[in-house]
């Protein structure tokens, strides 16, 4: 059985850890707002990953046609030879005052199985900051809990999740 395992560095730099290639799957919401958290570094490292992001927004919003871009859905990214970026719209809107929680569990549990189910024949591993936890309010545990189920258990795929080293 897969499990998580846990890395100390950052996630935009991954290593491949053995895999021929690894996919470094977050969080986006369903508003097109990309700007805050961890989208700043990854942006910076792999500029198309925000690119295709507004790209596919703007395609579905203006045209209707593609993929739905919508709570639940997915986009792989390409990053560089050796990893692609998983683009999972799992954050329902912006979270407020009143509303600190905007991730959407049952999304994140459908992006996560089609990313899982999509990478399941390739030798990649998923990597990850703490998806779901930062802006978007998620709980570390529920979010663990539909890693393993999903990615680990389901398709046996294995999952880095990257903390940033303490200053």
């Amino acid at each position: 059985m897969t499990k998580i395992h846990y890395v100390l560095g950052d996630a935009t730099k991954p290593s491949l850890h053995g895999h021929d290639g690894v996919v470094i799957a977050h969080v986006c919401n369903n508003v097109g707002a990309w700007g805050a958290g961890f989208v700043v570094p990854l942006a910076e490292a792999f500029p198309l990953s925000e690119l295709e992001y507004h790209r596919w927004r703007h395609d579905w919003m203006t045209s209707g046609l593609g993929q739905p871009f919508q709570l639940g859905e997915i986009q792989f990214v390409w990053g560089n030879d050796n990893v692609r970026v998983l683009n999972m719209i799992a954050q329902d809107h912006l979270p407020t005052r009143t509303r600190r929680m905007a991730l959407s569990y049952g999304a994140l549990h459908r992006t996560l199985l089609a990313g899982a189910h999509a990478m399941a024949e390739f030798d990649a591993a998923m990597v990850m900051p703490r998806i779901g936890c930062g802006i978007a309010g998620g709980d570390w545990e529920k979010v663990e809990e539909i890693i393993v189920d999903t990615v680990c258990d389901l398709h046996g795929v294995p999952v880095y999740v990257y903390d940033l080293p303490k200053k």
